[in-house]
């Protein structure tokens, strides 16, 4: 310590340098402290992505299980191309009023 102070720094001097050295050792702490918070929030974050993305793939499993069975590829095909087995019978009803008994009133029958 008399070393330091033969050299020209006085007790004020080391006293300031000190509160220096503590004031600069709190910010970069503070600056660690919500590097981590930050970190932390990210990290939650993406816990809850993989949550949800767990989530979708177990869907898309399940959808690809109930895809590959007959049943469905016979449904799909009758329902969105119009394919009938083999010996089936098509009817096509071209005026679908009629069957339901729905009458359309025209002009002149109005007056």
């Amino acid at each position: 310590m008399k070393n330091i102070l033969q050299k020209g720094l006085t007790p004020f001097a080391l006293i300031v340098l000190c509160v220096v050295l503590v004031v600069v050792t709190f910010i970069v702490l503070g600056g660690v402290n919500r590097n981590i918070d930050a970190l932390e929030r990210e990290q939650k974050q993406m816990r809850l992505e993989q949550v949800a993305l767990e989530a979708q793939r177990s869907a898309y499993e399940n959808e690809l299980s109930r895809v590959e069975t007959d049943a469905y590829v016979i449904r799909v095909a009758r329902e969105k191309y119009g394919y009938i087995m083999p010996g089936e019978i098509r009817f096509q009803i071209s005026n679908i009023d009629d069957l339901y008994g729905v009458h359309e009133v025209t002009a002149e029958e109005v007056q």
